[in-house]
C-alpha cells in the first residue's frame, strides 16, 4: 500500500476514513489507486519506472489542510519463465530387473528466462505433482556467473528424482505435471505447466504362488499318522509373485481322498 508512510497533518492516515484519488498516471496508462493505497497495473503496461502522483484527503478537515499529495515511483518489469521437462534414467533399485515400487525415476527440468527480460528472477522454485516442491538455490546447470538469480538468458538444469509406488507398477505408468516460479521484485511469476508420462519397464505380470501344509488336531489312535476318524487341519500361505497388486484372492481344494500323503 503506498499509505504506509503517508501522513496528514503529521497523523498517520487511516485508509477507513481518508478518500484516495489519482492525480497524474506519469504515462501509466490505466493505472488505479485504491481507498486501501493499493495501485493496480494494468497487465499489458509496458515495461519502465513511472511516477504516479495521488491526493489523500480527510473529510472530517478543511480541505486547505486535510489534503496532502503524494508521489509513488511503479516499475513495471517485463519478465517471464518457461519450464520444459523430459524423463531421465530410470533406478533398478531393488535389482529386479523391472520397474517396481521403490525404484526410482529421475526428470530433466530446463528453467529459462528469456534474454528479452527487463531483469533477473529470484527465488526460484520447481513444483511437481509428483515430486513436490524444489528450491532452486544452485542448478546443476547453467548459473553462468553463479549469482543465484536466474538472469535473462539463462537456462537452469535441475533434476528431479520421483520414487515409483505400487499404483504406478500397476497402471503401467506414471504421469506428472510440473511448472517453475521465479520472483521479479515483490511479483511471483509462474511458468508454463508441463506433463510428462514415463512407462514403466516390464508389462504387469500377475503371479501366484501356493504352499500348502497340514497338521494334527486330533490323532485318535496316536499312531502319528493321518487315519479314519483323526482331525487335520490345513494351512495355506498364498504369495504374490507378481509385480502388480491382487485383489479378491481365493483358495479352493478339493481333498481326494489320499491327502496327506
Amino acid at each position: 500500500s503506498v499509505h504506509l508512510n503517508d501522513t496528514v497533518n503529521g497523523v498517520a492516515v487511516d485508509p477507513a476514513v481518508i478518500v484516495t484519488t489519482l492525480v497524474s498516471d506519469g504515462g501509466l496508462t490505466g493505472v488505479s489507486v485504491a481507498s486501501d493505497g493499493t495501485l493496480a497495473v494494468p497487465a499489458a503496461a509496458p515495461a519502465g519506472s513511472y511516477t504516479v502522483r495521488y491526493q489523500i484527503c480527510d473529510p472530517g478537515q478543511d480541505p486547505a489542510i486535510g489534503c496532502a499529495v503524494a508521489d509513488a515511483t511503479v516499475l513495471v518489469i517485463d519478465a517471464t519463465i518457461t519450464l520444459s521437462k523430459a524423463e531421465g534414467a530410470h533406478t533398478d533399485v531393488d535389482g529386479s530387473g523391472a520397474d517396481s515400487a521403490g525404484d526410482t525415476v529421475a526428470y530433466q527440468y530446463a528453467i529459462a528466462a528469456p534474454a528479452t527480460n527487463g531483469a533477473a528472477l529470484a527465488a526460484i522454485r520447481l513444483v511437481d505433482d509428483k515430486i513436490g516442491t524444489l528450491t532452486v538455490a544452485t542448478p546443476s546447470s547453467g548459473d553462468a556467473n553463479g549469482n543465484g538469480l536466474l538472469d535473462p538468458g539463462e537456462t537452469w538444469l535441475v533434476t528431479g528424482l520421483y520414487t515409483l509406488v505400487q499404483a504406478d507398477i500397476d497402471a503401467g505408468s506414471v504421469t506428472n505435471t510440473a511448472y517453475a516460479e521465479g520472483a521479479a521484485g515483490s511479483t511471483t511469476l509462474q511458468s508454463n505447466s508441463d506433463t510428462v508420462t514415463a512407462y514403466l519397464a516390464g508389462p504387469p505380470a500377475p503371479a501366484l504362488a501356493l504352499a500348502k501344509t497340514w497338521t494334527f488336531v486330533t490323532d485318535a489312535n496316536g499312531d502319528g499318522k493321518a487315519g479314519t476318524g483323526d482331525v487335520i487341519r490345513y494351512a495355506y500361505a498364498v504369495t504374490n509373485t507378481g509385480n502388480v497388486a491382487m485383489a479378491n484372492v481365493s483358495v479352493s481344494d478339493v481333498t481326494n481322498g489320499n491327502d496327506p500323503a
